[in-house]
């Protein structure tokens, strides 16, 4: 005997069916539209073309702390619908400009710093931008522009006022910046020279953007020297021009093989908004981002909201803005302890035992970046002496990219706000202990002369 068929289940079945088939051939149809727009972008536009200052600034983002961040901007675009489109119109324009001026005002943590510094103002630069902009549409005989021209009166009307602070840029969304990392070969990021036999040593550092792919090659040139000048009295490491990277590259692998005692750095971190930097900070701020290579890095890095920030570090926050104090809303303290190296000697005891025993000296120039960063714990830690003139200022963290909703332009900048251990952003950049205009012939005239500082031969000094 059959049993009676339920037809309100036999419906539901159909119309649960008939839903998913709907889907896929949709899903179909937005697939074959996306692969045939790409291939049309690829096939009608040629790359665009960087100026020698953009390639600087690209080789100076950190590839593998940034490359995470990077590809969620990327992959923030649906599947399913088109890239990048090349041709805009002003609603477009006008929709995506509202999208960065938001995301700026929102999510920027150095606008106070702008003003302070710059006397920028977001509502002036936003007139001159829309009143330019405005112009290239009444030029253009369709109605409509490329994306490259909306890049270029971003950069030229908002932009570029702000320099490199904060490492705001607007980057084209046709551009791989990945492309450029490890284009410079490690015998032209790192020079070694004796300029004088058994007393003065030079090295060079153009970049230390330095991936893991170069990272041991570059680690072994380093310990290699430092072996072969280990009788030397005097090491210049000369940082002018670099074009900035990884930081903790250059302490653990230049500056801790020369340590006599421990150094315990801290700084505070601010942002406006987590929406934005949230990437990085959820990925790094709370987990132990400079827990490599033998640095230890103290867990004391939990976002907290700025009234208990204040509440529990205000007494260090001496010297943080008043302005800024309002204008950020979240914060984080820092601190990390480098470790000198250390031997077992004759007697089966630990003791601190530097590869390199002699005086250091650090040439620095205007750099900004990791530049600044450098010049900064260097002046904390007390070693090398710092030789040239004043840095750049406005370092920061947690590199964002946001993608613009309709060009997919990449705004890109740093979404913490950096300062010392007292509340200092570097405003107006790090002083060196010798001021001169040509460093290393300072240098090497002050070592012909003795006029220096002898380095302590231990902690105790």
């Amino acid at each position: 005997m059959y049993e009676p068929i339920d037809t309100n289940t036999k419906l539901k079945t159909a119309a649960k069916y008939s839903i998913i088939l709907i889907v896929a051939v949709i899903s179909v149809i937005y697939f074959v539209r996306y692969m045939s727009t790409l291939a049309e972008t690829n096939a009608s536009h040629t790359p665009h073309q960087f100026s020698e200052y953009e390639m600087r600034f690209l080789n100076r983002i950190e590839c593998e702390r940034a490359r995470t961040s990077w590809e969620r901007a990327l992959a923030a675009t649906p599947l399913l619908f088109p890239s990048s489109p090349s041709v805009l119109n002003k609603r477009n324009v006008l929709h995506d400009f509202e999208y960065l001026m938001t995301t700026i005002r929102g999510s920027f943590p150095y606008l106070g710093f702008a003003y302070r510094q710059l006397g920028i103002e977001l509502d002036v630069l936003e007139s001159r931008f829309l009143e330019a902009i405005y112009q290239v549409f009444e030029e253009s005989t369709t109605g409509n522009i490329h994306y490259r021209s909306f890049l270029r009166v971003l950069d030229e009307e908002i932009i570029r006022h702000f320099g490199v602070m904060g490492h705001l840029r607007a980057i084209s969304p046709n551009h791989n910046v990945y492309g450029h990392f490890g284009s410079m070969p490690l015998d032209e990021r790192i020079v070694f020279e004796s300029i004088e036999a058994n007393n003065v040593a030079y090295m060079s550092i153009a970049s230390f953007l330095i991936n893991d792919d170069l990272r041991q090659e570059a680690s072994d040139a380093i310990h290699n020297f430092y072996l072969y000048i280990a009788n030397y009295e005097h090491l210049i490491i000369d940082i002018r021009e670099n074009a900035g990277g990884n930081v903790t590259f250059f302490f653990y692998e230049l500056i801790q093989p020369l340590m006599i005692e421990d150094y315990t750095h801290i700084t505070f971190s601010f942002a406006t908004d987590l929406r934005a930097g949230s990437r990085w900070v959820h990925d790094r701020a709370i987990g132990r981002f400079y827990g490599i290579h033998g640095i230890t890095a103290q867990n004391t890095r939990d976002i907290l909201p700025m009234d208990i920030l204040l509440e529990n570090h205000g007494h260090e926050l001496i010297y943080l803005h008043p302005g800024d104090k309002a204008t950020f809303n979240y914060g984080f303290r820092n601190e990390y302890v480098i470790t000198a190296p250390r031997s077992i000697d004759e007697n089966g005891y630990e003791v601190i035992k530097p590869i390199f025993t002699g005086k250091v000296w650090l040439l620095i120039d205007r750099g900004a970046s990791a530049t600044v960063e450098i010049a900064h714990r260097i002046k904390d830690m007390g070693m090398p002496t710092l030789v040239g003139n004043t840095t750049g200022w406005a370092t920061g963290r947690g590199r964002a990219y946001e993608p613009l909703p309709i060009s997919r332009i990449i705004l890109s900048f740093d979404a913490l706000h950096m300062t010392d251990r007292h509340g200092r952003s570097n405003e107006y950049g790090i002083d060196p202990h010798i001021f001169c205009d040509d460093p290393l012939a300072t240098v090497l005239q002050l070592i012909a002369s003795g006029e220096y500082i002898k380095r302590p031969s231990s902690a105790l000094g």
